[in-house]
């Protein structure tokens, strides 16, 4: 039976998704990210796709994508290695804002860890059929998934506010809002954290090569039908976020490729 997903479920969510298992698949030695539960939120046909292409190796989405696969790679592997370093120090809330098919719920699962999920309605429900379908394969986790829609001045209302040592995780979003979003959301969290609470965010950087009209990435990313809005220059990170209420702690170009210049940039952030 085909699976019906939601027209309005995040295309760019499933893309990344994938990514993500097709990296998975390569070996040991030349994988930078190994996520097992990503291939259980792909669709029938997503996973005869990458079952075609595994043995292909990665090189040719990577010149296809002009870098941009293996800076979502690393942004994702980098993330992963931050907050490695945050739960060694025992938090005990882990806020995933825009979470699309992320497994981090359930790749890091530990007593006393509560994992919060916030994503538009469409995409969740669809996670949730995956995750009934394939409950065998996931690990007991405290993950709670919650809609909301970035857009909107209501969705603060489902985000509790966080006394106990938390890490949030801001991945794959601000490209995809205004400024004024961006800057509420932020203003948002600022409230709702408590001092010192990290903050992992990327940004789209505003030479990526995607920028131009005719970039085959961002023509890419036009049939997903998810507008890029929104670019920071990395070094402008500590004048836009201090004034929200937030430290900057750590910046990183993800992009090394030679096909030009990055794409996104990831930011490590404290809540002052």
């Amino acid at each position: 039976m085909v699976e019906k997903i939601s027209s309005h479920a995040s295309i760019s969510a499933r893309a990344v998704c994938l990514c993500r298992a097709l990296e998975s698949t390569q070996p040991s030695g030349s994988r930078q990210l190994l996520d097992v539960f990503a291939k259980y939120f792909l669709t029938e046909i997503e996973r005869l796709t990458l079952r075609s292409v595994a043995n292909w190796g990665t090189r040719w989405i990577e010149i296809a994508s002009q870098g941009l696969y293996q800076e979502v790679i690393r942004r994702h592997a980098t993330t992963d290695s931050w907050l490695e370093e945050a739960l060694g120090s025992g938090i005990q809330n882990l806020i995933i804002l825009g979470a699309g098919y992320d497994s981090r719920g359930w790749r890091f699962a530990r007593p006393g860890l509560r994992t919060i999920e916030l994503d538009q309605a469409a995409t969740q429900t669809h996670k949730r059929q995956c995750l009934k379908r394939f409950v065998t394969k996931f690990p007991e986790a405290q993950v709670e998934l919650s809609p909301v829609d970035f857009r909107f001045s209501s969705w603060p209302d489902v985000l509790p506010s966080f006394t106990q040592s938390s890490v949030v995780i801001w991945e794959g979003v601000t490209m995809y809002l205004s400024r004024e979003e961006v800057i509420a959301t932020a203003h948002t969290l600022a409230g709702k954290l408590g001092r010192g609470t990290e903050v992992i965010v990327d940004v789209l950087l505003p030479n990526a090569p995607m920028r131009g009209t005719s970039s085959p990435t961002r023509l890419g990313l036009g049939v997903l039908g998810e507008k890029l809005k929104w670019f920071l220059p990395l070094h402008e990170a500590p004048s836009f976020f201090e004034p929200l209420g937030f430290k900057v702690s750590q910046l990183l170009e993800l992009g090394d490729q030679p096909t030009g210049p990055s794409h996104i940039g990831l930011i490590r952030l404290s809540r002052l």
